[in-house]
């Protein structure tokens, strides 16, 4: 009896070892996938500005977007940053309703991606250092230049 005890107390430790040490190793190689730290919401709704070695640069596609419409239309995000500033970025967006968004997680800390014709006026594009979770960049689609309708 006692023997079968001790059995099942080991195989109930290491089972919980394992779950412990696997959660580790995933937090610790992905620490920021998936959420979104609060201050970097506060930090882009005061428009903060882009920190140095970081651009985020929105491009419309054509047609190009009509001043004053609130249309959903399309873009290309381009961004670059200093590796030394992040080596990973992640791209996010904050939308109309409010919740932001992963939209790009990216093993370098630059590139481009198209959007569909779903991005509002007031649709917010925030660049993150994949390793820290900072803030280095965001940009709204309204600041786009645009044409009279």
């Amino acid at each position: 009896m006692t023997r079968r005890r001790s059995t099942i107390t080991a195989l109930a430790l290491c089972g919980f070892l394992a779950v412990t040490a696997a959660w580790a190793l995933s937090s610790r190689l992905t620490p920021h996938l998936g959420r979104v730290p609060g201050d970097l919401l506060i930090a882009a709704s005061l428009d903060r500005p882009q920190a140095d070695g970081a651009r985020l640069a929105l491009e419309a596609a054509s047609p190009a977007r009509i001043c004053g419409s609130a249309a959903p239309f399309a873009l290309t995000a381009r961004w670059q940053v200093d590796p030394a500033v992040a080596p990973w970025t992640q791209l996010w967006l904050l939308g109309e309703d409010g919740n932001p968004v992963l939209w790009h997680a990216g093993a370098t800390p630059s590139g481009e991606k198209q959007t569909g014709p779903w991005v509002g006026p007031h649709t917010m594009f925030l660049l993150v250092a994949g390793n820290t979770g900072e803030l280095i960049a965001a940009v709204r689609a309204e600041e786009l230049p645009c044409v009279k309708g």
